[in-house]
């Protein structure tokens, strides 16, 4: 188990503990846990992170083990590559089922991916795009747009590997 596979399997734990507290406060105080329960899926997801590595479901096989080896070394090009074809499954998936949400066990290793990815202080251009077009997919287009214009500037090369929908949040200068 890498560095950070055991540090996101600590902050799991750490999270499902202070989930399951207030789980019982909640409880004791007679409020409805209904809403709590959905948070639970997070904990849950970083603690099986590293050991995930597909998931089957009504949207077919999503390879996943891309999003930890991603998370482990994203200036590791052959993660970038790895990352960038689970995003391609995922995106894949969303258009043939768009009214379905992404399946919770891909959505938190893919924010837990992110996360550990934005830790990091030193990524290559591309690294950084392939973490853009993450924070995309998730919704994050305020980082994704930090993201994609500083790989773009980093790199000019890049500016034709970006996703198309987000060619229109790149910086004037570097179009």
């Amino acid at each position: 188990m890498t560095k950070p596979d055991e540090t996101l399997l600590i902050l799991g734990i750490i999270l499902f503990a202070v989930l399951v507290v207030v789980l019982v406060v909640f409880l004791v105080q007679g409020k409805n846990v209904t809403a709590l329960l959905a948070f639970f899926i997070l904990p849950i997801g970083m603690i099986g992170f590293s050991e995930i590595k597909d998931w089957k479901g009504p949207w077919g096989e999503i390879q996943t083990k891309g999003l930890s080896d991603y998370a482990s070394n994203p200036n590791a090009s052959t993660n970038v590559v790895a990352l960038n074809q689970t995003l391609d499954q995922i995106a894949s998936a969303q258009a043939a089922n768009p009214n379905q949400p992404i399946p919770a066990p891909i959505h938190s290793n893919l924010v837990a991916t992110v996360r550990m990815a934005s830790l990091r202080t030193h990524l290559t251009p591309e690294s950084q795009l392939a973490l853009s077009r993450a924070q995309f997919f998730l919704g994050e287009t305020n980082d994704a747009i930090k993201s994609v214009n500083l790989a773009v500037a980093a790199n000019t090369n890049l500016i034709h590997a970006v996703d198309p929908r987000m060619k229109i949040f790149l910086r004037p200068s570097i179009h």
